[in-house]
């Protein structure tokens, strides 16, 4: 590459953002971030622009980082600063894409920013939910665009009302989650001193929706599944593995991709994880059948290789599975060898087989305090949706007319 003095190569970009018109307040973010650059370049008697100096100057921020000597806010302003000056000094054209990578809401240069800073900081504390979270925090930065706000400063409770208001004919049954990741998205900018806000003062009330039950696995079609499957080969006895693993411990999809050898407590038939979704720990039982399952698929089917991971794909490069439509494609496939019909809506997916086993203990007397913790249940409201869904716990509740003493024969 040609060498380009630095602060000639910084000039044009700023140029090239007038000419586009970028909104002041994106120019004067990424202003910030290339004079940061400049003046490590300066420190270091570098004054061309190379590739080289700026890795060393990411590794250097990123160690700020970790010593929070930087903010998180701080970090991807550089990171987003050091991608635009290399993109530049590789074509000499500034191209400005407001559509991030996996979202289909269009935002300014500046909240796409904020968004990707959000989005590490969910990843950094391990929040659940974190899909919907950034999709519903793209909506409202999306809302706040359309209603002139370029920044936070004059974002107000008000706005943050009409934005729920604006909302609700489209989220009628998921407000709450709407609410949750505004909250959780304003005290990220608090943290970061974008607004004086807090997820305190948010105290509007949405509508709780209607919870829809979906049914369940049978025991019998659970059965009829795993029958079908081939556990002579290494990919029947990992299917195996997986499905009766979820039908017996009832455990989530992203737990049982995540689970890790060491996570195995063979002597005493445990598991040892730290749930995805909630970012609690759990340790969980498992009966003999269940680590037979897993054991003859570690010991005849599982490829030998380093990755901790128990499941893992079958053809070289050798990696967990990590995408839970895997395990989704993987049930659909015994679902139809077994003749068990599935339409779109009615429920039996994966977790399904989560709801199955909570069903199955709640028809077997088992207390709902307990089923709450094996399912790693939060909050028991959870489970008390499994109440639904025990018909034949249900039935013996129902009464005969005649046992209720009434003095009316006519209704009788």
């Amino acid at each position: 590459m040609k060498k380009i003095e630095l602060t000639l190569l910084v000039n044009d970009i700023l140029k090239e953002m007038e000419i586009l018109q970028l909104h002041r307040r994106t120019i004067t973010y990424y202003k910030s971030g290339l004079s940061s650059i400049c003046e490590f370049f300066e420190n270091h008697k570098k004054y061309s622009f190379t590739e080289n100096t700026l890795d060393v100057f990411l590794e250097n921020m990123n160690e700020k980082l970790l010593r929070n000597e930087l903010s998180l806010f701080q970090f991807k302003r550089l990171e987003r600063a050091s991608k635009v000056l290399a993109r530049y000094a590789n074509i000499g054209k500034l191209t400005w894409d407001t559509l991030p990578k996996g979202s289909s809401i269009k935002v300014n240069g500046y909240f796409s920013d904020i968004s990707s800073s959000y989005e590490v900081f969910l990843g950094r504390h391990q929040m659940s939910g974190i899909r919907y979270i950034r999709a519903n925090v793209r909506h409202f930065l999306k809302f706040l665009e359309e209603i002139g706000h370029k920044d936070f400063t004059e974002m107000s409770l008000q706005t943050i009302r009409d934005f729920l208001i604006a909302t609700q004919p489209t989220h009628r049954g998921s407000m709450p989650n709407v609410m949750d990741s505004v909250k959780k998205f304003v005290h990220f900018l608090n943290i970061e001193g974008l607004t004086s806000l807090t997820p305190e003062m948010i105290q509007f009330k949405v509508a709780t929706p209607r919870k829809k039950v979906l049914p369940c696995f049978s025991k019998e079609e659970v059965k009829a599944m795993l029958e079908q499957i081939n556990t002579y080969t290494p990919q029947g006895k990992r299917d195996y593995a997986i499905i009766y693993l979820a039908s017996q411990t009832g455990l989530r999809c992203s737990d049982i991709l995540g689970l890790k050898l060491t996570d195995i407590d063979w002597k005493h038939n445990e598991m040892h994880i730290i749930q995805k979704k909630t970012g609690e720990a759990l340790s969980l039982p498992f009966g003999s059948d269940t680590g037979k399952a897993m054991a003859d698929y570690i010991l005849q089917g599982r490829p030998d290789t380093d990755v901790p991971y128990v499941f893992l794909r079958v053809e070289p490069p050798y990696r967990k599975l990590v995408d839970t439509a895997v395990t989704s494609s993987i049930l659909a496939k015994y679902m139809k060898k077994a003749d068990i019909t599935h339409l779109p809506g009615d429920g039996k997916t994966f977790h399904a087989l989560r709801r199955s086993i909570g069903t199955w203990m709640l028809e077997s007397e088992i207390p709902l305090p307990t089923i709450s913790q094996i399912l790693g249940h939060r909050s028991l409201d959870s489970t008390k949706r499994y109440l639904s869904l025990a018909t034949s716990m249900l039935s013996e509740c129902t009464l005969d007319i005649q046992d209720l003493g009434t003095e009316r024969r006519e209704l009788v």
